[in-house]
């Protein structure tokens, strides 16, 4: 997402992020939650991850509930 506002923490690699996080005294969630507050309000972001994890959830349970073979071999 375009929104003209650089993130605070830039890394393209597991070892910068955790570089970053080193620097800051941060763990992971917070480095990423401040970088997507340059985005939008930290409320919006947490209503987002809610909305995936009960997807995820619902996913989950429906995986549960539901019998039979799925299509497809491995």
């Amino acid at each position: 997402i375009n929104t003209g506002r650089k993130a605070p923490f830039d890394f393209g690699s597991a070892a910068e992020l955790l570089a970053i996080c080193a620097r800051e005294n941060s763990p992971i969630d917070e480095v990423i939650l401040r970088n997507e507050d340059a985005i939008r309000p930290r409320a919006q972001t947490l209503e987002g991850i809610d909305r995936i994890w009960r997807a995820m959830r619902d996913c989950i349970e429906r995986g549960l509930r539901t019998g039979g073979v799925l299509p497809g071999g491995l």
